[in-house]
């Protein structure tokens, strides 16, 4: 679905599910994903020319920001509903991946930690957490 795109579906007055099945079913390209939500709350937004994975995780007119809810992929099945799975204390961030990672390897020493660095402003080195 990365290269497939929404050519053009406004959404009025839908919950999560009928949303889910326009996003799905408005794509340029046939494809095997399907769409599923129990969230019943009513919504409304617009995708022209925009990517479907896009439309739904990213940006202020997303699935995610506009009906809310979790999201679970299994293959080629979507699941977004008010909760899914149990809170385990820990928290997945949706940006930028890690862009390089340097260590060194001692065959004499175990490594415990990996500091990673970023590179900003001609060299001048942050560190992350």
């Amino acid at each position: 679905m990365i290269d497939d795109f929404i050519e053009d579906v406004s959404i009025t007055e839908l919950n999560g599910t009928g949303s889910t099945d326009s996003i799905l079913t408005g794509t340029q390209y046939a494809h095997r994903f399907k769409g599923y939500s129990e969230l019943e709350n009513i919504g409304a937004a617009s995708y022209l020319r925009k990517n479907p994975v896009e439309s739904i995780l990213d940006g202020d007119n997303s699935f995610l920001n506009i009906w809310g809810g979790e999201l679970l992929r299994d293959n080629y099945n979507i699941y977004i509903n008010a909760g899914i799975g149990e809170d385990r204390g820990y928290t997945i961030l949706h940006g930028k991946n890690l862009q390089q990672l340097i260590f060194k390897y001692f065959n004499s020493i175990i490594i415990k930690v990996l500091l990673s660095t970023n590179y900003i402003m001609r060299c001048s080195q942050v560190q992350l957490g």
